[in-house]
């Protein structure tokens, strides 16, 4: 999109190009985590990495654990699927802490068991962020 005053004086060209995304990262709060923007402390570094990927050009979302259902249904689930079938997702990175954790590994549950009924995906980063600050990546 170009936007411009022609034979204005001092008038200024500007260029804006938009990107479609092939991806959606998701992180996950912990139990008794919350969403905040900007982020209220040290303690909140999955909102620090949600942040983070959003201002290097990610479509990063960030959600809290209890909005993935055991069965891994829920909100999130859907954002998933609507970003697949209708924005082209086909990236999908997952993350989460303590509790989070435990979404991610449902919700990835759930997304494999239905893949063949959304569309073409790939899980690209399933990770649980635990206490310990290690990482586990799922296959």
């Amino acid at each position: 999109m170009i936007a411009n005053a022609p034979n204005s004086p001092g008038a200024i060209r500007v260029c804006v190009q938009f990107f479609a995304f092939t991806s959606l990262v998701i992180g996950l709060h912990g139990e008794f985590q919350f969403l905040t923007d900007p982020v209220l402390g040290p303690n909140e570094g999955i909102s620090i990495l949600a942040v983070s990927l959003h201002e290097q050009g990610y479509d990063s979302h960030m959600d809290v654990e209890n909005e993935v259902e055991a069965d891994g249904s829920g909100a999130v689930y859907d954002e998933i699927v609507s970003a697949v079938q209708n924005r082209g997702g086909r990236s999908i990175g997952l993350y989460g802490f303590s509790h989070g954790g435990g979404s991610v590994y449902d919700l990835s549950e759930r997304l494999d068991a239905n893949k063949a009924s959304i569309e073409a995906f790939d899980i690209v980063l399933p990770a649980i962020s635990t206490a310990s600050r290690t990482i586990r990546i799922r296959t």
